[in-house]
């Protein structure tokens, strides 16, 4: 078969960006076609990532779900796109009946991104039994009607207004965008999506449930049926406000992990590539995984993270404490500063990733911790920190000089060395010891050869503070190098006559995260929560 050429295939992807309506042998060319050319399909998936992701959610079918977790599996470790959509698509015609075939195909076309948000949300459609419904400000439960009507409005519509807009917001339908201005209407299936850090747009139902969407932020499927309100919520950071609803008609809010059943009550959810982060800010919320696990409750003030790597009980936290600030090297999160992105949110935070530079100080103030990677360059984090009145996590060893806490000498007040990844529990009373005593294993003592460097050792960072610092551990049979250390507030260092708000030296090197030990994990986890404390008196 002649491969087409490129304007045909630019007129076979427009028509299906556009309303999907292509046959079998145009099908077939644009498969071919993305087969043969891995530049060509990069920059077609390239071009319609923002408008596929939300244009997808409504073309999926009930087969759509199954061959969404395959895709996702797949494209994360496929790199050929030949072998890639070959292999797929093989699969794909294996497992579906023939009456389904034609059109999944084309799914080779959309994000993974995209692909990992339908599966969750085509589980939210099917018809079955949903979990309790809890309501704000009673414990009874509520559950749909027997043979409740699904049906769908009719297309075009209204459930929802746009309220205000600042900065820039489009509306999107079926992978077409407009402009999203102050009185617009948003009809059954559309979506809507911000664009940059410091946009956001407010988007509200005839009942006055409101939905506050903040920056870098997309939702799609808003609509408002018989069965109840319902939405997605694909990336980003999202605000609602459920004004009550009838019994048997719950607003359901979707993300690719999870799903939230509200009755009427006040909520946050925050969407990262790997976890969802609910937080009910008023009433009590239904929270579940879309696979395995049963629903947990959470109350007001409380917090629950559905992690996709995650198979156990969903837990519940109490007292969400704010947000952490984590200063990185990249903003395309190695896989260990992603690690602890998703730590620190467990532990009750939202976490704010930002890269060296002048930070935003007002950001900086309202942050209820920061934490330095060990993957920044010191250089880009001298302007701002030192003095800042907020509590400091560090592991980068060449910022722990520049922040007072050790002498200005680097490779000799601070450093990171090669070591068998234990450490010396110095102080055990201290919360930051996390109980532990005597010599502890850190993080794994046998790791595959250039994953830590190239002597397959680990990495720790270490420093010498000064003697007002509170040592919890050191480095075995180097005491004088403590690998995890401490400021309280006002203590003085030696770089500055007082720590303006609580400092935290730790062992962590770049890579580290991925081989730590439950003991490690404990020690990090007891510094994070220990420099947020409010000290006793």
């Amino acid at each position: 078969m002649i491969e087409p050429s490129r304007p045909r295939v630019d007129d076979l992807w427009s028509r299906f960006a556009s309303d999907g309506t292509l046959d079998a042998d145009e099908e077939r060319e644009l498969m071919t076609a993305l087969a043969a050319d891995e530049t060509l399909a990069a920059e077609l998936i390239r071009d319609e990532r923002l408008q596929g992701t939300l244009s997808a959610l409504g073309r999926v079918e009930r087969d759509g779900a199954a061959f969404a977790r395959q895709f996702t599996e797949r494209v994360a470790a496929e790199r050929d796109v030949r072998r890639f959509v070959s292999k797929v698509d093989r699969r794909v015609r294996a497992e579906l009946p023939a009456r389904r075939q034609r059109r999944v195909f084309l799914w080779l076309a959309v994000p993974a991104a995209a692909v990992l948000a339908l599966a969750p949300f085509v589980a939210r459609r099917k018809p079955a039994t949903r979990p309790a419904i809890v309501s704000g400000g009673t414990d009874s439960e509520a559950r749909p009607a027997k043979g409740r009507s699904t049906q769908v409005p009719p297309a075009g519509a209204i459930v929802a207004t746009v309220e205000r807009v600042q900065g820039e917001a489009f509306i999107l339908d079926r992978g077409r965008k407009q402009p999203a201005r102050t009185g617009a209407v948003i009809t059954v299936g559309q979506g809507l999506f911000t664009v940059g850090r410091g946009s956001n747009a407010r988007i509200a139902f005839a009942d006055r449930t409101s939905l506050e969407v903040r920056g870098d932020s997309a939702v799609g499927q808003i609509d408002d049926t018989q069965a109840g309100k319902g939405l997605f919520v694909a990336r980003g950071s999202v605000d609602a406000q459920v004004a009550p609803q009838p019994p048997g008609r719950p607003m359901i809010i979707s993300t690719p992990h999870a799903e939230a059943t509200v009755l009427g009550t006040r909520l946050a959810l925050l969407i990262g590539q790997t976890s969802t982060r609910l937080e009910v800010l008023e009433g009590r919320v239904s929270f579940a995984r879309h696979v395995g696990g049963e629903p947990v409750v959470v109350e007001s003030g409380q917090y629950s993270l559905a992690a996709e790597d995650k198979a156990d009980k969903l837990q519940v936290g109490s007292k969400p404490r704010g947000s952490a600030l984590l200063v990185v090297g990249s903003l395309t999160l190695s896989t260990s500063d992603q690690l602890l992105k998703e730590r620190v949110e467990s532990l009750g935070f939202e976490v704010l990733v930002r890269g060296g530079g002048a930070p935003d100080v007002g950001e900086l103030h309202r942050a209820a911790v920061v934490l330095i990677s060990s993957t920044v360059n010191s250089v880009d984090v001298l302007i701002g920190y030192r003095e800042l009145p907020v509590p400091v996590v560090v592991w980068e060893p060449w910022v722990f000089d520049d922040l007072g806490m050790t002498g200005a000498k680097e490779d000799g007040d601070c450093d990171a060395e090669n070591g068998t990844g234990e450490a010396v529990i110095k102080n055990p009373a201290h919360p930051i010891a996390a109980q532990l005593s005597g010599t502890v294993q850190l993080q794994s003592g046998s790791l595959p050869k250039g994953k830590i460097n190239f002597r397959g050792k680990p990495m720790m960072s270490w420093g010498i503070p000064g003697p007002h610092a509170q040592w919890i551990a050191t480095w075995p049979g180097r005491p004088e190098r403590a690998v995890a250390f401490a400021y309280e507030r006002g203590a003085a260092m030696p770089g500055m006559p007082a720590a303006p708000a609580r400092r935290v030296g730790l062992f962590l090197w770049d890579d580290t995260p991925q081989y730590l030990t439950e003991a490690g994990w404990s020690l990090f986890d007891a510094a994070v929560l220990w420099s947020v404390e409010e000290p006793r008196p």
